[in-house]
């Protein structure tokens, strides 16, 4: 007999209004939007499925996702020593999802993070430069350098770089890297007040 064509299934207004909602929220968990932007995040748009189908399972398991998906996102921002980013998106976690164990184990890791920077930060030291004797190249802020990185080798700080121009924030690099005859640990940023900030490891 001839094989007879599948009829596609023809959604009634909610079903469709439904199905589109869990599409955008799935796309939205896979672009990591949990709760941001405001009414396109992943947790809104499940929460819009599960107000017009409370049953939804699709929805129900959205969220679940959206819950276990929050500690990466934490752990990112502390990774990346963002730990004021890393609070407010624990807190907000915690607000949404007051039942996540892990998060709840996260916030004394975010504090005590938080709180080590601090001390660090409090302990660091800045050199500010003049950017006379830098466009100059003098033998001055050379003696300067080469004491700085002395002190860096030997306490093993981390160095930042605070330079007017790339050109610029190599020729200190450079200048400071021949004085300990070793590469030193920092990096190099662009600033328009020039300086050389020491920090301890840790930080």
């Amino acid at each position: 007999p001839p094989v007879q064509p599948t009829v596609p299934k023809v959604l009634d207004p909610k079903a469709q209004k439904i199905e589109m909602l869990l599409q955008r929220a799935d796309t939205a968990l896979a672009m990591q939007a949990l709760t941001d932007p405001v009414s396109e995040n992943a947790y809104d748009l499940y929460r819009a499925v599960l107000i017009l189908e409370p049953t939804n399972i699709r929805a129900q398991e959205g969220l679940k996702n959206v819950s276990a998906a929050f500690p990466a996102q934490v752990e990112e921002a502390i990774v990346g020593k963002q730990y004021d980013a890393a609070l407010r998106k624990l807190q907000k976690g915690l607000i949404i999802f007051p039942g996540n164990q892990q998060l709840k184990q996260m916030e004394s890791q975010v504090r005590a993070a938080k709180q080590v920077r601090a001390q660090a930060a409090a302990k660091s030291t800045t050199v500010v430069l003049s950017a006379t004797d830098l466009t100059a190249k003098s033998a001055g802020v050379e003696v300067i350098l080469r004491n700085l990185a002395k002190r860096a080798a030997a306490s093993n700080e981390l160095l930042i770089i605070n330079a007017r121009n790339d050109a610029e924030g190599r020729w200190i690099y450079k200048t400071m890297k021949d004085a300990v005859g070793s590469r030193l640990r920092g990096d190099i940023k662009i600033s328009s007040s020039p300086s050389i900030q020491l920090s301890p490891s840790t930080l």
